[in-house]
């Protein structure tokens, strides 16, 4: 039988953390119907779908120091997607009070603990927060904006269906402040 596989990736919001709220260019990202075709490339055991891209905007009532969390299913590559996929997302192309930044990862919520080298990307990894940064020194400020490009990787296991089915995942984004 054919295969047909409607894909669907919600990325959602949360609630606003005290003083700041957060806001996504695009909540909803439709791959619509997926077939053979749309497979651009291949990673390990993976297929991959083409790259989205959504902005993301923290902003807070009062200059403060900020990091943006990402929720999902844990994968050893990645975000989980569906039951055995996996969503690769990077952060790119940060600014911070109108200003480009680097980005740091904190590897826990307040008080944040900077790890590894600050850059211009960072792979947004589950339940670890982005932080602008300049140099060693976590900024701090009220509008933060950076570009989440997100790539889709299906596993063979979830696309092997004989009719049609849906895969989704739903990220949560918060942000936190210390």
């Amino acid at each position: 039988m054919r295969r047909l596989l409607l894909l669907l990736l919600l990325v959602s919001a949360s609630p606003s953390f005290g003083a700041c709220q957060i806001t996504l260019s695009r909540p909803t990202l439709n791959y619509g119907h997926v077939h053979d075709k749309n497979y651009v490339g291949q990673f390990r055991r993976w297929k991959t779908l083409s790259e989205r891209e959504v902005q993301l905007t923290a902003l807070c009532d009062k200059p403060t120091v900020m990091a943006i969390f990402t929720h999902s299913g844990d994968h050893p590559f990645g975000l989980r997607f569906a039951s055995d996929s996996l969503i690769a997302a990077v952060a790119t192309h940060a600014v911070l009070d109108g200003k480009p930044v680097q980005l740091g990862r904190t590897l826990r919520h307040t008080p944040f603990l900077v790890r590894g080298e600050t850059r211009d990307k960072k792979l947004i990894l589950n339940d670890r927060g982005i932080l602008p940064m300049s140099g060693n020194r976590m900024l701090e400020g009220q509008k933060f904006t950076m570009t989440l490009k997100f790539i889709v990787a299906l596993s063979e296991r979830d696309t092997l269906v004989k009719d049609s089915t849906t895969l989704e995942s739903h990220l949560r984004f918060s942000v936190e402040t210390q």
